[in-house]
């Protein structure tokens, strides 16, 4: 069996590798062998509460368009994360999530990220985008406007209201 440390190279050269193959937009969308994968899974078992291995793995199974089994990583990522990275850890969440045909446990992602964080201008823009996919659009528009008030300078915030209200008026 692998050590730690093997693993710790072995995730940053295969995530390397993915990255690589994912920027020459290899038409086969191939990434990497099977039994690469499978090498990845059987070692992560070392270290379950290491976020580091969580995220690479997660951000590997999405790259895999494996969104669900992302979600499980995802998830153990925001619970082991350090709180400075939790928002990331959050926001790649909710894009396997969406990505997985399940937008409204995205949209939950961040209804209960603002009640913990209602200062947070970041987790009512999520909100909004994510309740504007779902096609909740005045629902989207009080999110958005609290990320707004929030901070008057976060120039997405405005965009995204433009868009959302364009879709109210076309509904």
């Amino acid at each position: 069996m692998e050590s730690k440390n093997n693993y710790s190279d072995l995730i940053r050269s295969l995530t390397r590798k993915s990255n690589d193959e994912c920027n020459e937009n290899n038409a086969d969308n191939k990434y990497l062998e099977d039994d690469e994968y499978i090498r990845i899974f059987n070692l992560y078992k070392l270290d379950i509460k290491n976020y580091k291995y969580n995220h690479n793995l997660a951000n590997y199974l999405f790259k895999l368009k494996k969104y669900s089994e992302s979600i499980i990583y995802f998830k153990n990522t925001a619970k082991y994360v350090p709180s400075t990275l939790k928002f990331q850890s959050l926001t790649n969440l909710a894009k396997a999530y969406f990505k997985n045909n399940e937008v409204f446990e995205s949209i939950k992602v961040f209804e209960e990220y603002t009640k913990k964080n209602s200062d947070d201008f970041r987790g009512y823009f999520y909100s909004a985008y994510y309740l504007a996919k779902a096609k909740k659009y005045r629902d989207a528009k009080k999110e958005i406007e609290k990320c707004i008030k929030l901070n008057e300078d976060y120039e997405e915030g405005y965009i995204l209201r433009d868009e959302i209200e364009e879709r109210i008026l076309n509904k």
